[in-house]
Protein backbone atom coordinates (compact mmCIF):
# COMPACT_ATOMS: atom_id res chain seq x y z
CA UNK A 1 0.00 0.00 0.00
CA UNK A 2 1.41 3.69 -0.69
CA UNK A 3 1.18 5.56 2.54
CA UNK A 4 0.92 8.81 0.67
CA UNK A 5 -2.58 7.87 -0.07
CA UNK A 6 -3.87 6.60 3.67
CA UNK A 7 -4.74 9.61 5.46
CA UNK A 8 -5.69 8.99 9.34
CA UNK A 9 -7.21 9.78 12.84
CA UNK A 10 -6.54 8.43 16.74
CA UNK A 11 -9.45 8.77 19.28
CA UNK A 12 -9.58 7.60 22.76
CA UNK A 13 -12.57 5.85 23.92
CA UNK A 14 -13.60 3.98 27.31
CA UNK A 15 -16.77 1.61 28.73
CA UNK A 16 -17.96 1.12 32.64
CA UNK A 17 -17.83 -2.61 31.23
CA UNK A 18 -17.35 -4.23 27.51
CA UNK A 19 -17.65 -7.52 26.43
CA UNK A 20 -15.89 -7.75 23.26
CA UNK A 21 -17.62 -11.69 22.26
CA UNK A 22 -15.55 -14.25 20.79
CA UNK A 23 -18.28 -16.06 18.82
CA UNK A 24 -16.10 -18.91 18.24
CA UNK A 25 -17.80 -20.04 22.02
CA UNK A 26 -20.88 -20.94 22.83
CA UNK A 27 -21.09 -22.40 26.27
CA UNK A 28 -19.24 -19.12 27.82
CA UNK A 29 -19.09 -15.99 27.14
CA UNK A 30 -15.80 -14.38 26.98
CA UNK A 31 -14.04 -11.39 25.90
CA UNK A 32 -11.04 -10.39 23.89
CA UNK A 33 -9.01 -7.88 25.71
CA UNK A 34 -8.82 -5.47 22.91
CA UNK A 35 -11.70 -5.17 19.83
CA UNK A 36 -11.06 -6.71 17.11
CA UNK A 37 -10.98 -4.30 13.80
CA UNK A 38 -14.59 -6.00 12.68
CA UNK A 39 -15.61 -4.46 16.24
CA UNK A 40 -14.28 -1.31 15.44
CA UNK A 41 -15.32 -0.34 12.03
CA UNK A 42 -18.48 -1.09 13.35
CA UNK A 43 -18.73 1.94 15.47
CA UNK A 44 -17.35 3.85 13.08
CA UNK A 45 -20.09 3.03 11.08
CA UNK A 46 -22.53 3.76 13.92
CA UNK A 47 -20.61 7.28 14.11
CA UNK A 48 -21.31 7.94 10.78
CA UNK A 49 -24.91 6.36 10.42
CA UNK A 50 -23.52 3.26 8.23
CA UNK A 51 -25.87 0.41 8.60
CA UNK A 52 -24.55 -2.76 9.57
CA UNK A 53 -25.33 -4.45 6.41
CA UNK A 54 -23.42 -1.89 4.52
CA UNK A 55 -20.59 -2.30 6.34
CA UNK A 56 -18.56 -4.33 3.91
CA UNK A 57 -18.92 -1.97 0.90
CA UNK A 58 -18.30 1.02 3.62
CA UNK A 59 -15.01 -0.95 4.13
CA UNK A 60 -14.00 -1.76 0.27
CA UNK A 61 -14.75 1.49 -1.00
CA UNK A 62 -12.86 3.70 1.29
CA UNK A 63 -10.06 1.31 1.68
CA UNK A 64 -10.53 1.21 5.55
CA UNK A 65 -7.96 0.22 8.07
CA UNK A 66 -8.87 -0.15 12.34
CA UNK A 67 -7.07 -1.03 15.16
CA UNK A 68 -6.54 -0.37 18.73
CA UNK A 69 -4.46 -0.50 22.03
CA UNK A 70 -5.65 -1.35 25.28
CA UNK A 71 -4.32 2.27 27.15
CA UNK A 72 -5.57 1.15 30.44
CA UNK A 73 -7.70 -1.04 32.44
CA UNK A 74 -9.25 -2.20 36.68
CA UNK A 75 -9.72 -5.86 35.43
CA UNK A 76 -11.77 -8.40 34.18
CA UNK A 77 -15.08 -10.13 36.23
CA UNK A 78 -17.54 -12.56 35.82
CA UNK A 79 -20.82 -13.11 35.89
CA UNK A 80 -23.91 -15.76 35.78
CA UNK A 81 -26.72 -14.96 32.91
CA UNK A 82 -29.72 -16.80 32.86
CA UNK A 83 -30.72 -17.38 29.52
CA UNK A 84 -34.90 -18.82 28.72
CA UNK A 85 -35.16 -20.59 25.68
CA UNK A 86 -38.96 -20.88 24.65
CA UNK A 87 -40.13 -24.32 22.44
CA UNK A 88 -43.13 -25.22 20.95
CA UNK A 89 -44.79 -26.88 23.86
CA UNK A 90 -44.55 -23.99 25.64
CA UNK A 91 -41.98 -25.43 27.54
CA UNK A 92 -39.46 -23.03 29.15
CA UNK A 93 -36.02 -23.89 29.33
CA UNK A 94 -33.41 -22.33 31.82
CA UNK A 95 -29.57 -22.46 30.79
CA UNK A 96 -27.42 -20.56 33.47
CA UNK A 97 -23.97 -18.90 31.22
CA UNK A 98 -20.65 -17.57 32.72
CA UNK A 99 -20.29 -14.19 31.18
CA UNK A 100 -16.98 -12.50 31.26
CA UNK A 101 -16.51 -9.02 30.59
CA UNK A 102 -13.48 -6.23 31.08
CA UNK A 103 -14.05 -3.43 34.12
CA UNK A 104 -13.02 0.35 32.67
CA UNK A 105 -11.12 -0.11 30.13
CA UNK A 106 -9.82 2.83 28.03
CA UNK A 107 -8.97 2.41 24.58
CA UNK A 108 -7.08 3.96 21.68
CA UNK A 109 -8.80 3.48 18.45
CA UNK A 110 -7.40 4.11 14.93
CA UNK A 111 -8.55 4.30 11.58
CA UNK A 112 -6.78 5.16 8.29
CA UNK A 113 -9.01 5.43 5.14
CA UNK A 114 -7.84 6.74 1.29
CA UNK A 115 -10.89 9.07 1.06
CA UNK A 116 -9.65 12.15 3.02
CA UNK A 117 -13.29 13.09 3.38
CA UNK A 118 -14.40 10.65 5.20
CA UNK A 119 -11.49 11.06 7.65
CA UNK A 120 -12.27 14.66 7.57
CA UNK A 121 -15.79 13.94 8.77
CA UNK A 122 -15.26 11.53 11.49
CA UNK A 123 -12.40 14.03 13.04
CA UNK A 124 -14.58 16.45 13.34
CA UNK A 125 -17.88 14.43 14.76
CA UNK A 126 -16.20 12.76 17.43
CA UNK A 127 -14.64 15.86 18.53
CA UNK A 128 -18.20 17.22 18.27
CA UNK A 129 -20.07 14.09 19.76
CA UNK A 130 -22.75 14.14 16.54
CA UNK A 131 -23.04 10.18 16.49
CA UNK A 132 -25.94 8.85 14.07
CA UNK A 133 -26.55 5.98 16.46
CA UNK A 134 -25.51 5.03 19.97
CA UNK A 135 -22.00 2.97 20.51
CA UNK A 136 -21.39 0.33 23.12
CA UNK A 137 -18.96 -1.75 24.70
CA UNK A 138 -19.93 -4.83 22.59
CA UNK A 139 -23.32 -4.80 23.92
CA UNK A 140 -25.97 -2.34 24.82
CA UNK A 141 -25.67 -2.99 28.43
CA UNK A 142 -22.32 -1.79 28.72
CA UNK A 143 -22.30 2.03 28.27
CA UNK A 144 -19.65 4.26 27.08
CA UNK A 145 -17.75 6.17 29.68
CA UNK A 146 -15.83 8.62 27.93
CA UNK A 147 -14.73 9.69 23.90
CA UNK A 148 -12.19 12.49 22.57
CA UNK A 149 -9.05 13.50 22.46
CA UNK A 150 -9.31 13.07 18.61
CA UNK A 151 -5.93 13.30 16.83
CA UNK A 152 -4.43 13.14 12.89
CA UNK A 153 -2.92 9.29 12.53
CA UNK A 154 -0.23 8.91 10.59
CA UNK A 155 -0.11 5.93 8.50
CA UNK A 156 3.30 3.90 8.62
CA UNK A 157 4.65 0.51 7.96
CA UNK A 158 6.60 -1.01 10.84
CA UNK A 159 8.16 -3.92 12.79
CA UNK A 160 7.15 -2.73 16.26
CA UNK A 161 3.89 -1.84 17.65
CA UNK A 162 1.08 -2.02 20.40
CA UNK A 163 -2.10 -3.44 20.08
CA UNK A 164 -2.44 -7.09 18.50
CA UNK A 165 -1.40 -9.40 15.18
CA UNK A 166 -1.84 -12.62 13.91
CA UNK A 167 0.72 -14.91 16.35
CA UNK A 168 2.32 -16.06 13.54
CA UNK A 169 3.91 -12.83 12.20
CA UNK A 170 5.05 -12.14 15.84
CA UNK A 171 9.03 -12.36 16.70
CA UNK A 172 8.77 -10.78 20.30
CA UNK A 173 7.32 -9.37 23.04
CA UNK A 174 8.42 -6.15 24.36
CA UNK A 175 7.12 -5.01 27.93
CA UNK A 176 7.18 -0.97 28.00
CA UNK A 177 5.74 -0.57 31.64
CA UNK A 178 4.96 -2.74 34.86
CA UNK A 179 2.52 -4.76 34.24
CA UNK A 180 2.98 -5.98 30.95
CA UNK A 181 1.16 -9.06 29.92
CA UNK A 182 0.34 -10.72 26.21
CA UNK A 183 -2.27 -13.06 25.65
CA UNK A 184 -3.31 -15.28 22.95
CA UNK A 185 -6.76 -15.83 21.14
CA UNK A 186 -8.55 -17.27 18.63
CA UNK A 187 -10.34 -15.36 16.08
CA UNK A 188 -12.43 -16.34 13.14
CA UNK A 189 -11.20 -14.67 9.59
CA UNK A 190 -14.09 -14.20 7.92
CA UNK A 191 -12.55 -14.70 4.02
CA UNK A 192 -10.05 -17.53 4.68
CA UNK A 193 -12.48 -19.19 6.53
CA UNK A 194 -10.16 -20.30 9.31
CA UNK A 195 -9.10 -20.29 12.69
CA UNK A 196 -6.36 -18.07 13.38
CA UNK A 197 -4.44 -17.23 16.16
CA UNK A 198 -3.88 -13.46 17.66
CA UNK A 199 -1.48 -12.17 20.13
CA UNK A 200 -2.75 -9.39 21.87
CA UNK A 201 -0.89 -7.02 24.33
CA UNK A 202 -1.25 -4.32 27.57
CA UNK A 203 1.40 -1.95 28.00
CA UNK A 204 4.09 -3.86 25.60
CA UNK A 205 5.40 -3.56 21.79
CA UNK A 206 4.87 -6.26 19.48
CA UNK A 207 8.30 -6.92 17.00
CA UNK A 208 6.54 -8.74 13.91
CA UNK A 209 8.91 -10.28 11.38
CA UNK A 210 7.55 -7.72 7.97
CA UNK A 211 7.08 -4.79 8.26
CA UNK A 212 2.89 -4.00 8.85
CA UNK A 213 0.39 -1.06 8.46
CA UNK A 214 -0.01 0.87 11.69
CA UNK A 215 -1.08 4.30 12.88
CA UNK A 216 1.17 6.74 14.46
CA UNK A 217 0.15 9.79 16.39
CA UNK A 218 2.57 12.01 18.89
CA UNK A 219 1.99 9.69 21.47
CA UNK A 220 1.98 5.80 20.07
CA UNK A 221 2.34 3.60 17.19
CA UNK A 222 -0.42 0.66 16.92
CA UNK A 223 -1.19 -1.81 14.05
CA UNK A 224 -4.21 -1.22 11.84
CA UNK A 225 -6.06 -4.34 9.83
CA UNK A 226 -8.49 -4.75 7.30
CA UNK A 227 -11.45 -5.15 8.80
CA UNK A 228 -13.37 -7.08 6.22
CA UNK A 229 -11.24 -10.45 7.64
CA UNK A 230 -12.83 -10.73 10.13
CA UNK A 231 -16.76 -8.38 9.42
CA UNK A 232 -19.64 -10.99 9.87
CA UNK A 233 -22.78 -9.52 8.82
CA UNK A 234 -25.86 -10.92 9.22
Amino acid sequence: MNSKTFHGITFKISFLTAQFRKHILKLYWDTYLIPLPSTIVGIIGAILGIRRRDLPDFVKKNNILTGAMLLEFEGEGDELATLFKYKENREFIRTIKRSRFLYKPVYKFGVASTNEELISELYDRINNGEFEYEIYGGNDYHFIDYYGDVNRGEYIETIEAYGYSEKNHVEEIKPIKNPAFAKIDYVHNIEQQEIESFVFVYQALIKVKKPKPAIKDSEHVFFIHNPLKYLLVR
